[in-house]
């Protein structure tokens, strides 16, 4: 309840790094010792301490977002609110239970300070605020909020002198019935100076990562895991890949049904597909690759120094390639029989290996909903969302549509999304023949030409492939975000 938005909804991230083909010692052996001279070189050893040194890093990877991420992107100056009392109820320590006040109710929680107990609250007071009635200025204002809540629990109950009821939700029907308070008054109010930052780790493992963050920061949070790959693991990025994903809930959602969705995106398996090189350009110490198969074009940066800035890196920045490059200087043949040419010299028209990291979320507006993500051949099963998982170099993709159509009203922005996506059930099936693909798109670029004036190929391609679609559910939808006119 604590980690819940203001409107009520909380995300579960969960993250897990492919790890078999590291520990079975295929992957270290790409590592280079010495530089490669005439297509030899000496390779890694998968020994024992280097295995856990990979178990070490990717936990470290993990260990870091909750303890540097976390503290810097979810601490929003929430406070908790305590309430005391005439007579003291007769109340089990830390059970909480909820308070009744009127058009919601507040979840408070029995704590003691030295002889004497008292109520303090376990819900996001901002939200508390808002189904009381507080303007937005004020329940998206973390302390405007806890003073809001605070004093209205003085007005009604203080002042007033109603009696305050407290119900045991878990109870049974006839036991919640009953008011703990009774025969008690509230004698005071007050609010905890202390902050805490909105988020609960579940799992950081060498593996696998899950926390509850607030859905409003959730795509916030995977932005900066997705930062954080990008830095941190850059030179083997194409060999280690990362599966993210947001499984967003309400707060009276039973945690085990977001548990259980959240495990099922971690079984997503990214095919280990041959990607072709378009372009390879220098930017300062880095390499911007770019990438293209089946219609999908990827920029993937590579780090091609060490740690000190200067040095070149010779050992460890390989890609796998399915021709002979005995024209580069850089290259060897690894254990597995294939080629490895550092990404300097990568060439346009180079067809390589590239095991892409993945982003997916689900909206679990009921709980059956978590039985939609299964996947088949590395894509979501059912017409409607095959569009995902998507690499996770296209989240960037995501926002820029989501940027792009902002502009317009939210009435007609539905309205759009509506009319599109009827036609693509109309239209489209996995087996529809390549006319009606081209029909729909010509379809989509007149509605968004009606629409907007004009529109980008990026935002065509979006709304085409159901990207769009999505941009709106986790904006419009989820996040509750204003568009550009709402904001003026």
């Amino acid at each position: 309840d604590e980690v819940a938005d203001v409107n009520g909804y909380l995300a579960l991230i969960v993250g897990q790094f492919n790890l078999n083909e590291w520990l079975n010692g295929t992957m270290v052996q790409t590592l280079a010792v010495t530089e490669p001279q005439n297509g030899q070189a000496i390779l890694k050893n998968p020994s024992f301490a280097r295995l856990r040194r990979v178990l070490e890093t990717t936990r470290a990877f993990w260990q870091d977002i909750g303890s540097q991420v976390f503290p810097g992107l979810l601490s929003d100056d929430r406070r908790r609110l305590q309430i005391w009392f005439d007579q003291e109820p007769d109340l089990n320590d830390f059970q909480v239970n909820e308070l009744d006040l009127g058009t919601t109710t507040l979840s408070v929680m029995w704590c003691k300070d030295g002889n004497r107990g008292y109520l303090i609250s376990t819900d996001n007071l901002g939200y508390t605020a808002r189904q009381l009635g507080a303007e937005k200025d004020i329940y998206t204002h973390s302390a405007a909020a806890a003073i809001f809540v605070e004093d209205y629990i003085r007005e009604r109950f203080v002042n007033g002198r109603q009696e305050p009821v407290l119900r045991n939700p878990e109870a049974s029907a006839a036991e919640r019935r009953r008011n703990l308070l009774e025969g008690s008054r509230i004698d005071k109010t007050n609010h905890e100076d202390a902050t805490y930052i909105t988020a609960i780790s579940i799992l950081a493992e060498p593996r696998t990562f899950m926390a509850l963050v607030p859905a409003d920061r959730a795509l916030d949070v995977v932005k900066e895991i997705k930062a954080k790959y990008e830095r941190e693991m850059s030179k083997v990025r194409n060999r280690l890949p990362l599966t993210l994903g947001i499984v967003y809930f309400g707060r009276r959602t039973p945690l085990a049904a977001a548990l259980e969705t959240g495990r099922k995106m971690l079984k997503v398996q990214a095919s280990n597909g041959k990607w072709q090189v378009m372009k390879n350009d220098t930017d300062g110490q880095q390499r911007k690759v770019t990438l293209q198969k089946d219609g999908r074009e990827i920029t993937v940066a590579v780090n091609t120094v060490m740690g000190d800035g200067t040095t070149p890196d010779v050992w460890y920045p390989y890609w796998r390639v399915t021709s002979k490059p005995t024209d580069r200087t850089r290259w060897f043949v690894g254990p597995d029989g294939e080629h490895w040419v550092h990404v300097n010299e990568l060439r346009t028209g180079d067809e390589v290996a590239f095991t892409p990291s993945t982003f997916d979320f689900e909206y679990l507006d009921t709980t059956a909903r978590r039985f939609e993500v299964s996947y088949a051949n590395g894509q979501r099963r059912g017409d409607d969302k095959r569009q995902r998982p998507y690499l996770l170099e296209e989240l960037k993709q995501i926002e820029q549509a989501w940027g792009e159509i902002r502009k317009l009203p939210t009435s007609q922005i539905k309205g759009l999304e509506t009319v599109i996506e009827a036609k693509r059930r109309d239209w489209l099936t996995q087996d529809s023949p390549p006319e009606a693909h081209t029909t729909f798109a010509r379809f989509v670029h007149d509605a968004l030409k009606k629409a907007k004036g004009d529109s980008s190929a990026a935002l065509e391609r979006a709304a085409i492939s159901g990207m769009l679609t999505d941009a709106l559910e986790l904006h419009l939808t989820i996040n509750k975000d204003k568009t550009e006119q709402e904001d003026n």
